[in-house]
């Protein structure tokens, strides 16, 4: 179907006909989208992830599953609307961290796998390196609310602002294993380390909830794994 679209660079006289043909089909149904199984859709209603972004299916695929209309195009029917200022709603990490943000119990369905590719694409444009008082450092502040964090029980937790009480640690499989009872606050261990980078950092640590354990959070938080009637001794019997 697409094959038969022109492209945008045609030569003139042809180049203000394939304007034409993108300007005057802007408002109508003449892309093909998977949502709600299968149907039509203009392409003011469509929204487009690139296939040169890491784990797009995954982001196409959830965001079909929250009924956005997706649609497959090549480039050049891209490019065409784009050229005539009626450009598809390009799908892009800030608009997919905004997405979940406005609708915190969107479908977030699927494996676990796709949940971490969905926060591996929110973070995407961050910058987990970087020197503080910066705008790369300032921009992590985006992250708030996103419901997105991977936590050690298999569930998911919105990213809280700084003050929020109720935080959630990043550890050390060792540190995790002795605070499992607190596993709903605990981030996932097995985050790939291009995830894992962005919550160790003092970026993302600044803005939000996320907490490096220390050996005193982990004294603090003793009191709530350890038997209740240990509490207030300070000698017990271990039976192993």
């Amino acid at each position: 179907y697409y094959m038969v679209w022109p492209g945008e660079t045609a030569q003139e006289p042809w180049g203000s006909l394939v304007r034409r043909v993108y300007a005057d089909t802007a408002g109508l149904p003449v892309l093909w989208s998977l949502v709600g199984g299968g149907r039509w859709v203009s392409p003011q209603e469509a929204r487009y992830v690139s296939d040169e972004w890491e784990h797009g299916n995954d982001v196409a695929m959830a965001l079909l599953e929250d009924g956005e209309a997706v649609v497959q195009v090549p480039r050049k029917v891209y490019c065409g609307y784009e050229a005539v200022q009626c450009s598809l709603l390009d799908v892009i990490p800030s608009w997919l961290r905004q997405h979940y943000k406005a609708s915190p119990r969107k479908s977030l369905k699927g494996s676990r796998e796709r949940a971490v590719h969905l926060l591996r694409f929110c973070l995407s444009d961050l910058t987990w390196d970087c020197k503080p008082k910066s705008k790369a450092f300032d921009a992590h502040a985006c992250l708030v609310g996103l419901p997105l964090v991977p936590v050690s029980d298999g569930s998911l937790r919105p990213f809280g602002p700084h003050s929020d009480p109720q935080l959630l640690m990043v550890g050390s499989p060792l540190e995790c294993e002795l605070l499992a009872a607190l596993r709903s606050r605990i981030v996932d261990v097995s985050l790939p380390a291009s995830v894992g980078d962005h919550f160790g950092s003092e970026a993302l640590q600044a803005y939000t909830n996320v907490r490096q354990l220390t050996p005193g959070m982990v004294a603090d938080c003793l009191g709530q794994v350890l038997p209740q009637g240990w509490k207030g001794k300070s000698e017990v019997v271990w039976k192993a």
